[in-house]
């Protein structure tokens, strides 16, 4: 292949090799082309901050990603689809609820493709649940199947169950205790044997030929704060006032202008962790500075926030080549039509607590799921770390002190429960350590490039 395009949000992954000019959906396939040198930079940043925000970078010096939305012919990269300006298009209530429905619709319908079974991750919250309800208008509650992780003691697998049971639809929910075992340790390694959870995980997904979440959906919903300014610049000052004082009495407060954010400034660089070694430190606290700026461009909100890169590293994450068995994930929010259309929609107030979405699923679901406040989930599990995985990531850990000062992560190698937050700096420092040693061996296989994209882009 001597060229090809990549999608606008980045669902599929897709390499470049500048020299040879080939461009694969796998980067194994085009290491045979490359020098093995590793990017120092790109691994530095994601280790100390677990996203790398450089949209063409991997581990490989000479291997390029290329951008959601941007083509590579010719060995080099050209922009190509570009994301929609807010453009305000007034109409009334019941179009606007009948034409996202609609458009919603579609988009989930795309999304499943021909599949003749849809695995809907049902969350509890209000994206995941209108994508299941879309899911049986469109195909039948005969080829939709739910499954919700969590346990009946939380109000959003209760919520799930609700919705479920309204919709008529089978649901599998896989309960956990609080504990992942050798997880997130088996997301570098898969462990065996399995944890009981991935167990039931596989086995509900293996009911459908495609699994669909709703992430991105509370980006999308956030609203474009630039409707404002287009309002005041289309000589519309007593709409914007309208729009405003119809949020403050739907919801009881005004809409985020985007004021406070304006007059702090630009955001500081991230502080560099006191175990980045000292021969590093002065790379990471330059990186730490363009990743402030690259993030202030990117945290407008809506459409930008939906261009993140953090969204097209988790994609490649979650693409077939890094799950076993593969698994083709899907995510209907991230749909051109369903970006163009909201583009159009007026912030204040239908994207103000997402009442669009509200308004759009009323007699659909039930009342009590629908009128639900988002609920943040804030206490993360506790990881159990056993004597094996502790020897052997503390090996893998070796390959990279050249980087980092790894004795202070002494007690968190230690066996037993760990916090789940305070776990991954460690594990990305071992899955970098693990990737490196295959180079020094030069054993660039398949398995060994699985590595390097799950560790390098997620």
């Amino acid at each position: 292949m001597t060229g090809a395009v990549r999608d606008p949000f980045g669902l599929e992954p897709l390499y470049l090799h500048p020299a040879s000019q080939r461009t694969s959906a796998r980067l194994g396939e085009l290491l045979p082309y490359s020098t093995g040198t590793p990017d120092t930079q790109t691994l530095l940043e994601y280790v100390v901050w677990g996203t790398v925000w450089d949209e063409s970078a991997t581990f490989f010096d000479d291997i390029r990603r290329v951008p959601p939305g941007h083509a590579a012919r010719g060995g080099q990269i050209h922009r190509g689809w570009r994301p929609p300006e807010p453009s305000i298009i007034d109409r009334p209530a019941h179009v606007i609820i009948d034409e996202f429905w609609r458009v919603l619709g579609d988009a989930a319908e795309r999304a499943a493709g021909k599949a003749r079974k849809v695995v809907v991750t049902l969350s509890g919250g209000l994206d995941s649940t209108a994508l299941a309800a879309a899911l049986v208008e469109r195909l039948g509650r005969a080829r939709v199947h739910a499954v919700t992780s969590g346990d009946d003691c939380d109000e959003e697998t209760r919520c799930a169950r609700a919705t479920a049971l309204a919709l008529g639809v089978e649901h599998t929910v896989i309960p956990y205790d609080g504990t992942l075992v050798d997880w997130p340790v088996s997301r570098f390694w898969p462990s065996d044997p399995r944890s009981a959870s991935d167990i039931s995980w596989e086995r509900a997904t293996a009911r459908g030929d495609v699994v669909m979440w709703g992430l991105g959906g509370d980006s999308l919903q956030r609203g474009d704060r630039r409707h404002y300014a287009l309002r005041l610049a289309r000589g519309e000052p007593l709409r914007a006032a309208g729009d405003i004082l119809r949020t403050v009495l739907l919801h009881g407060r005004k809409p985020a202008l985007g004021l406070r954010r304006a007059l702090a400034g630009p955001p500081r660089p991230a502080p560099v962790p006191p175990w980045v070694a000292p021969g590093a430190a002065r790379d990471a606290a330059r990186i730490a500075q363009r990743r402030a700026a690259q993030i202030a461009a990117t945290s407008r909100r809506g459409v930008d926030e939906m261009l993140s890169p953090i969204w097209a590293c988790h994609f490649d994450w979650m693409s077939a080549d890094h799950n076993d068995p593969p698994l083709r994930h899907v995510f209907p929010f991230f749909d051109v039509e369903l970006v163009e259309f909201f583009a159009t929609v007026p912030t204040a107030p239908w994207c103000v607590d997402k009442e669009l979405l509200r308004a759009t699923l009323r007699d659909k679901i039930p009342e009590h799921v629908r009128l639900r406040p988002k609920s943040l989930v804030l206490d993360m599990p506790k990881v159990e770390l056993t004597e094996t995985w502790s020897d052997r990531l503390r090996d893998e850990m070796s390959h990279i002190n050249d980087l980092f000062d790894l004795s202070h992560f002494t007690a968190l190698l230690r066996p037993g429960l760990q916090d789940y937050n305070a776990m991954m700096p460690l594990l990305r420092c071992a899955a970098a350590g693990r990737w490196r040693a295959s180079l020094l061996d030069r054993d660039l296989s398949i398995e060994h490039s699985r590595a390097s994209d799950t560790a390098g882009l997620s």
